[in-house]
């Protein structure tokens, strides 16, 4: 996408150049919206269905299991014309959400904030230094970019050198401080914090805060693999080797040393092997992101003569200094935040919305925030923002933006009522068009119900711990209706047999819902 020039504008009291260019990534196109429906006169949710219903006795058959006597069950089934209560089961009792915790981030923020609410990430000078300040935008990678990790900074290169500006005499300063300095979140599973599910969280991130290495056999038997990362920096360093083996497994070891940017090698690949990638995160976000930033633009042809640094540039009211210069405003939508966040289930994006949430509920002269983004503050938004939208929260715990964490509490009341209220509200097709689809797509339901019967009327958020799977979405029935519904089971012991029948009565519900409805 190529800049597009924009006037000198003024914000707020300060007289700052904003921007010789606005660049955004392209969002994706085409997904199915929901048919707008009046709401019936009881309201959200009505007096129970009568109790000769299929979805009850196909829950009773999997509960009648004794295998199941520990594990516990909740659903709640609503028409979401009528209000009519379809199925109700323990629907008041918190249950571990897993995932479906994201349906509250993401529902707060579009409540709060809109869709079209900017993520802006700020390029400037300020005397001799280029400034970057980070605005909590996740979207710095690949993704919108045809799997090129670093085209947004290519872009901005492009900006600079349009300016004229291509020798920095100073430092490039990063400052992040929009968000807390606490990156990973103190009730997260210490021993997963290599892993891409636990991206640690910056105002400031790049390629969901992860490097890819990408590795392929030696040339011979017992010849050392070639290990590449991407993005391409010297920010990251590779210690020992992976072997290639003629006739061995496939078992390299990459690890990451936690609290540093060190990663040992070891194990084996087959020498016929092709090339396998693999995601692991980086330690501190915000510099990662500052020295690829850096290396790119130099290579774009930018120089920078001084470090990579970290200091604060943002006055204490929240407001970029006099005597800031922007060159460029990279701009993200909310609305492209929550699709991946949701469709794809990215724990990364629902932290970045959670604390971007908390940081700009509560301005007065937006886009300049009000405070500090912290997980304390944008988890309190949620479940503030959640009870002035009239969805009960007794019982609830909201502990991070994605549920990763084993602290957060939803009911599956609470997920049928936010679901219902979303879809009566302003930003009904943003929140339906970013629900993972079944059997198509590439979100998280891509490859479950993917008979004709089914495929494409489920939307809906997945979730899954070690011990906790749940489901929470809207069926789209034969008959037209809309169906919300939410199916969570909580202390479920860790094997295939419990995950997939669990998985199996939720589908089979959708199915039921389809036909029945």
């Amino acid at each position: 996408m190529s800049p597009c020039r924009r006037r000198t504008v003024l914000l707020g009291s300060l007289a700052i150049v904003l921007a010789s260019a606005v660049l955004m990534p392209v969002a994706p196109t085409g997904a199915q919206r929901p048919i707008a429906e009046k709401p019936g006169a009881a309201g959200a949710v009505q007096a129970p269905a009568a109790s000769a219903n299929p979805l009850a006795a196909r829950l009773a058959r999997l509960t009648a299991d004794p295998k199941f006597a520990k594990v516990r069950l909740a659903a709640h089934v609503v028409d979401v014309q009528s209000g009519q209560v379809l199925l109700a089961a323990d629907e008041n009792t918190p249950m571990t959400p897993a995932s479906t915790m994201k349906l509250a981030t993401t529902a707060a923020a579009l409540h709060v904030l809109g869709p079209d609410f900017k993520l802006r990430t700020v390029v400037g000078l300020l005397g001799d230094d280029l400034v970057i300040v980070g605005g909590g935008d996740p979207n710095l990678s690949g993704r919108f970019y045809g799997g090129d990790i670093t085209a947004a900074v290519k872009r901005w290169a492009a900006v600079l050198r349009g300016r004229g500006i291509t020798a920095v005499k100073g430092d490039l300063v990063l400052d992040d401080s929009l968000f807390e300095a606490q990156w990973t979140h103190p009730n997260w599973p210490a021993a997963d914090f290599q892993w891409w599910y636990q991206a640690p969280v910056g105002a400031l991130v790049l390629n969901d805060s992860c490097v890819e290495l990408r590795v392929r056999p030696g040339a011979t038997d017992g010849a050392a693999a070639i290990v590449r990362v991407a993005p391409m920096t010297e920010y990251v360093t590779l210690v020992g080797q992976i072997q290639t083996r003629a006739g061995g497994g496939n078992n390299p070891r990459i690890d990451r040393v936690r609290g540093t940017e060190r990663f040992q090698l070891g194990g084996t690949v087959p020498l016929k092997s092709g090339t396998q990638t693999y995601f692991r995160t980086v330690h501190d976000p915000g510099l990662f992101a500052a020295t690829v930033i850096r290396e790119t633009l130099q290579a774009e042809g930018v120089t920078v003569a001084g470090q990579v640094v970290r200091r604060r540039v943002w006055t204490d009211g929240w407001h970029l200094p006099p005597g800031f210069k922007a060159v460029v405003i990279h701009n993200s939508t909310l609305g492209q935040s929550v699709a991946v966040a949701n469709t794809r289930s990215q724990n990364l994006y629902a932290e970045c919305i959670v604390k971007v949430l908390g940081a700009h509920a509560s301005s007065k002269e937006r886009p300049w925030p009000a405070a500090q983004g912290s997980w304390a503050l944008g988890c309190r938004t949620v479940a503030q923002t959640l009870a002035a939208m009239k969805v009960p929260t007794d019982g609830c715990a909201f502990d991070d933006g994605c549920g990763l964490s084993r602290r957060n509490r939803l009911t599956a009341r609470t997920l049928t009522e936010l679901l219902v209220t979303m879809h009566r509200g302003p930003h009904a097709a943003v929140w339906f068009d970013s629900l993972a689809v079944s059997g198509d797509g590439d979100g998280s339901l891509r490859s479950r119900m993917r008979d004709e019967s089914v495929r494409g009327r489920v939307h809906a958020k997945t979730g899954s711990l070690r011990d906790t799977r749940s489901l929470a979405g809207y069926v789209r029935t034969v008959k037209g209706r809309t169906i919300a519904f939410a199916l969570m089971v909580d202390q479920l012991p860790y094997n295939s047999y419990h995950h997939s029948a669990v998985k199996q009565w939720m589908d089979d519900t959708c199915r039921d819902l389809v036909a029945m409805w």
